[in-house]
């Protein structure tokens, strides 16, 4: 037969597995526990019994909830201010993707990555120092433009006021973050 030991007062399960009968497993019993016959071994953080019945759990709504067995339902236990830091450290990381995701100057695409912006900053500067100058530049969908010393400072310009976007935006949403005095509040910053 399949069992599952579980708490009494909580139901939550505390192990599984395969017996001969419920009476071979009273040794291994401690005082709030009771051996129960299931259908099938089970992953003890998906199921509890409640009412002498096993239930699946809800999904997890996210990996900082626990499950609360007295309630018999999902908590977030983090604190206003660890949802506040934690919801400043996702707009940051999305922050950085959209900065660096690329950005559109007079129709073309420019890679805006780490490297990229570095690239562009140092074109800008040549470019700056020779007013003839002209370079085919390759594009984020590998297409290939020719510019001029003047396309190259607006590119730069272009590149300075998109990055200039994103922090500006992520200043705004810390704000909120801030501001917020619930979790459905934090919660409703979004990028």
């Amino acid at each position: 037969m399949i069992y599952a030991i579980v708490e009494h007062t909580t139901g939550k399960i505390v192990q599984s597995g395969v017996a001969s009968d419920l009476e071979c497993l009273s040794p291994m019993l401690q005082e709030n526990q009771v051996a129960i016959e299931i259908d099938s071994t089970v992953d003890s953080t998906k199921f509890v019994v409640i009412d002498g019945r096993l239930e699946q759990l809800l999904e997890r709504p996210s990996p900082a909830h626990t499950f609360d067995y007295t309630t018999k339902q999902w908590v977030d236990p983090r604190t206003l201010s660890d949802l506040q830091a934690a919801k400043w450290a996702q707009i940051k990381r999305d922050r950085d993707e959209a900065e660096f995701g690329g950005f559109t100057w007079d129709g073309s695409p420019f890679d805006s990555d780490a490297i990229s912006q570095s690239r562009i900053q140092g074109a800008v500067q040549l470019a700056a120092m020779a007013p003839g100058f002209t370079i085919d530049w390759t594009l984020a969908n590998n297409s290939v433009r020719n510019l001029s010393a003047a396309d190259l400072a607006n590119v730069g310009a272009a590149l300075g006021m998109h990055v200039a976007t994103q922090h500006a935006k992520a200043r705004t949403l810390r704000s909120q973050i801030e501001a917020a005095t619930t979790a459905a509040e934090v919660d409703a910053v979004t990028w």
